[in-house]
């Protein structure tokens, strides 16, 4: 029976991955799209208030090709850059954010970043997509 319910539980866990990787993409797309239809300062600020661009642990951001964050529902982030920023293992995961939209237009990257209201670096991925035609990505990720 435990071993069953072992099954189960890691099975259940796949899935809610899986759901939260098809809704990254899904929230990075509707954030890209309110850009080009609403224009950057509105965008921005609707980005950084949450509301529809943020589902549970989901948010949107928003940060240009010199790392500076852009749109953020952490408001302190804002205007700062985190190109020089590292994880806890050392790897400076904006860089690779900059480096995925300007050669991929879009992928995912793995890092160590805090949950909100925490000291702690968790594990997080992120799916990041260029905005077309601008120097500057939108980016969601979600806890593993």
């Amino acid at each position: 029976m435990k071993k069953i319910l072992t099954i189960v539980a890691m099975l259940f866990s796949l899935t809610a991955f899986a759901g939260m990787k098809e809704d990254s993409v899904a929230l990075a797309k509707s954030g890209v799209a309110h850009i080009q239809k609403a224009g950057e300062a509105k965008a921005f600020a609707d980005i950084s208030a949450g509301g529809v661009f943020k589902k549970g642990e989901l948010y949107v951001f928003v940060i240009d090709f010199d790392g500076k964050v852009l749109a953020h529902i952490r408001k302190p982030l804002l205007g700062k850059s985190l190109l020089g920023l590292k994880d806890k293992n050392g790897k400076a995961f904006t860089g690779e954010f900059v480096s995925v939209a300007k050669n991929k237009g879009s992928g995912w990257v793995d890092y160590w970043w805090p949950k909100p209201n925490e000291k702690t670096p968790s594990h997080k991925t992120s799916y990041i997509e260029r905005v077309p035609g601008k120097n500057y990505f939108v980016g969601v990720g979600y806890y593993k």
